[in-house]
């Protein structure tokens, strides 16, 4: 008889989401220290003068759990075979593709509805030159992308799925994605996006899929900001 670790799907979520409010303070409590006692007036400054940094540190904060937690508490029996390489190559590109495209459309379908969506004043000063964006590409493209994708797919999405089922899985690991972020009026687009990095991983059985779409996404993000700053100046 298989040996079931939880008697709920319920107290695996619930691990889960304890999980990942210690990654939240964690990461928030080094931020402090990182950035010191900041005035509201000052802190979208600070933020984006120390943001490679800050990332780096997300990079730590998400990655590494992200890889323990998993390695801990997952289980590999049975676990589906990896596609090939190119199907991977080609779900994380469309993925990316499909997730850069629905968040546009959930974008406007929202601003439709009055709600307006807009990055925070920190990442609309990086956005907003050329020099900083490509000073911040190289984690806002590769870093980022693989430690998320470790912590939130890798873990939260398999261990979900492994423990309450896949609706269980898409939902927490999307909505804990979202709120991550920090952009209420933007966590439906965050929601959205996740869905689809995890339908990617959940096609291939291989976190490089989402990974990979998470990184096309990113470029094609910092990419139309480069293309919208030369068309105005």
């Amino acid at each position: 008889m298989e040996r079931t670790l939880f008697p709920s799907p319920w107290i695996a979520i619930a691990e889960l989401v304890l999980a990942w409010a210690g990654v939240i303070a964690v990461g928030s409590a080094l931020g402090v220290l990182l950035l010191g006692l900041q005035a509201p007036d000052d802190l979208a400054a600070s933020l984006a003068a120390r943001l490679p940094w800050l990332l780096t540190l997300q990079a730590v904060v998400f990655g590494v759990p992200g890889i323990v937690l998993a390695r801990r508490r997952l289980a590999h029996d049975g676990q589906r075979p990896l596609s090939p390489a190119l199907r991977v190559a080609l779900y994380g590109v469309g993925g990316g593709l499909a997730a850069f495209g629905a968040s546009i459309l959930v974008s406007l379908i929202l601003r439709a509805l009055g709600v307006v969506v807009e990055e925070q004043e920190w990442a609309r000063q990086v956005l907003s030159e050329p020099r900083s964006i490509l000073v911040v590409a190289p984690w806002v493209v590769l870093i980022v992308p693989l430690s998320e994708e470790l912590f939130f797919r890798g873990y939260v999405f398999r261990f979900a799925t492994e423990r309450a089922g896949l609706l269980a899985g898409l939902g927490v690991s999307s909505l804990l994605f979202g709120i991550s972020h920090f952009n209420l009026p933007g966590l439906p687009v965050y929601f959205v996006i996740g869905l689809v990095l995890a339908a990617a991983y959940r096609r291939t059985s291989s976190l490089a899929a989402p990974v990979l779409a998470h990184v096309t996404h990113n470029a094609l993000v910092l990419l139309t900001n480069l293309i919208a700053i030369r068309e105005l100046s």
